[in-house]
């Protein structure tokens, strides 16, 4: 049960310090405290019927902890060069 804490956790520290860099305060975004605790809650339906699943759902909850990743840079200041 600690793999599905850790990428939560991953999850929150990358969104939050994105929100950092880009002059906000450290917390994190809607986004991805619903995704964490997407990935807990998840992780723990799993666990209560049969703790040894959690490891196949590792690999579905790591590619969802991505979209925390991938969208923070979009929110990023776009420069435009004149030609």
């Amino acid at each position: 049960m600690a793999g599905p804490v850790l990428l939560a956790l991953s999850v929150l520290g990358a969104s939050a310090l994105d929100s950092r860099l880009r002059g906000a305060s450290w917390a994190p975004s809607r986004a991805a405290l619903i995704l964490a605790g997407a990935c807990i809650l998840a992780a723990a339906l799993v666990a209560s019927s049969n703790p040894s699943l959690v490891k196949s759902i590792m690999p579905v909850l790591g590619a969802s902890g991505w979209i925390a990743v991938l969208s923070s840079s979009q929110n990023r200041r776009k420069f435009c060069r004149t030609v």
